[in-house]
């Protein structure tokens, strides 16, 4: 045997993890979405979020425009986007606290790998003109 605390079998087809599982390894479904900026009937890049919801079929872009109105007007959140130089640190370190209590309630037992400085740098290094951010409000309180 080994010292390991554990081991991660990634992206496994079936018959990869059936081995696994014969072993003794306990395994874990999880799902990752993807999104492509590109129209599969045009193969041009979306210009616009409704250009991407008009390319839906209409029980979908009804149910979207559904759950969106349930966020916006029911719930009352707002986005505010800032970019590049409109990113004051005192956004940073709310990005920096949200990042913490996400990873604090969700992920307990794995290490923290970002810190406050790594915040920081980002938003004053040569990547601050790429930076956005996106903060989620509910009236004046950032929930996101």
């Amino acid at each position: 045997l080994n010292e390991f605390s554990s081991a991660h079998m990634l992206f496994c087809e079936e018959e990869e993890a059936w081995h696994f599982e014969r072993k003794g390894y306990v395994t874990r479904k999880a799902v990752q979405y993807h999104f492509d900026n590109i129209n599969k009937a045009t193969g041009a890049k979306f210009e616009s979020f409704e250009e991407y919801v008009m390319s839906l079929k209409p029980n979908r872009r009804k149910s979207l425009r559904r759950e969106r109105r349930n966020i916006y007007e029911k719930e009352g959140i707002t986005l505010q986007v800032l970019e590049g130089s409109e990113i004051s640190v005192e956004v940073i370190d709310l990005c920096y606290e949200l990042y913490e209590a996400t990873h604090n309630e969700k992920f307990i037992y794995q290490e923290q790998y970002l810190n406050r400085e790594f915040f920081r740098r980002l938003a004053s290094g040569p990547f601050r003109q790429y930076l956005t951010v996106v903060l989620a409000k509910r009236g004046r309180e950032t929930i996101a």
